[in-house]
């Protein structure tokens, strides 16, 4: 996944550095553009739904899948916050954005010498776990860094009404270039449930409508 993430990477550089050029996403042979506007929004663009998020942000704060960290001057706000993106690349657009708590880890690799009140996983980041049992390795990993009384914030998007789950294979395209091909995984709120139930966890619904599901998580 990295190697697709340097592209991100690559083009998020262009974009700050006011070269926009189309980034593109094939999926089953179907090729569409992915606008990256949204990782360059300020506070006051953020959705309603991502607002409410911060708003439940407390204490020691961590980020996975930070991206550009244009969560971060609100989540500062909010607590101490710490970001992280499997991506070099990323994180050096975090930097020119004026960022300094975001670094390069790969969550499932990622040390600590502290426990967080706060996880947060906005854009479906949920979907990096790619399979079932890749999800319950980053839920657990997850919860071995979460303070007992902690919590995990999580947007889900709507992919899966009808399903428990759906799982999308990706290849990513900038300037003709193709990265390498992953997986996410997007789940209905109701097996999601089952799954934390199966590792001892525990789910709450805070919103939800037809395109995303606000979620929160916490251990029994």
């Amino acid at each position: 996944m990295k190697g697709s993430m340097d592209l991100f990477g690559q083009a998020f550089n262009d974009r700050f550095n006011g070269k926009v050029y189309p980034f593109y996403f094939e999926v089953s042979g179907e090729k569409y553009e992915f606008k990256l506007d949204r990782y360059f929004r300020d506070f006051s663009n953020l959705s309603k739904v991502e607002n409410k998020l911060i708003n439940m942000c407390y204490g020691d704060i961590l980020d996975v899948g930070c991206g550009t960290g244009n969560y971060f001057p609100a989540l500062e706000k909010r607590g101490h916050a710490i970001g992280i993106d499997i991506s070099d690349k990323i994180i050096e657009v975090s930097r020119k954005m004026g960022i300094k708590n975001c670094f390069s880890a790969d969550i499932f690799s990622f040390k600590s010498d502290k426990k967080f009140d706060t996880i947060t996983l906005f854009e479906n980041n949920l979907g990096m776990g790619a399979t079932i049992e890749g999800t319950k390795k980053l839920l657990r990993k997850i919860s071995s860094i979460l303070k007992d009384s902690g919590q995990l914030l999580i947007i889900l998007s709507g992919r899966a009404k009808k399903a428990n789950y759906v799982e999308v294979e990706f290849v990513p395209i900038y300037h003709d270039i193709r990265g390498e091909k992953f997986k996410w995984i997007s789940f209905n709120p109701k097996f999601l449930r089952e799954l934390c139930s199966e590792i001892k966890l525990n789910m709450k619904i805070i919103s939800a409508n037809r395109y995303y599901s606000f979620i929160k998580i916490s251990k029994e």
